[in-house]
């Protein structure tokens, strides 16, 4: 695996990750994070509505990689043994 894979795979795990972290729960902590940062005055509603998308959109990056990693082919290397779950039996 080269190390701009494997970077770019922790990245992609980690970005998501923290932002759902770092996100504020309060919808009214949105808007005036926005108001603060961008100088948009937004409604609650809508503050709402863009939390659960961010949120959603966080979720189905997550997914993806997590798909990813576990489809990923078996590599000959010991060190790095491929994907997380075992490969399925041969018919």
């Amino acid at each position: 695996m080269s190390v701009r894979r494997c970077c770019g795979t922790a990245a992609g795990t980690a970005a998501p990750a923290a932002v759902l972290v770092l996100l504020p729960k309060c919808p009214a902590c949105i808007a005036a994070w926005l108001a603060v940062a961008a100088g948009l005055g937004v409604s609650v509603s809508t503050a709402a509505a863009l939390r659960m998308g961010i949120v959603g959109m966080c979720v189905a990056c997550l997914a993806w990689v997590a798909v990813r990693i576990v489809r990923r082919p078996r590599s000959a290397d010991p060190h790095h043994p491929g994907p997380l779950l075992p490969a399925s039996p041969p018919s």
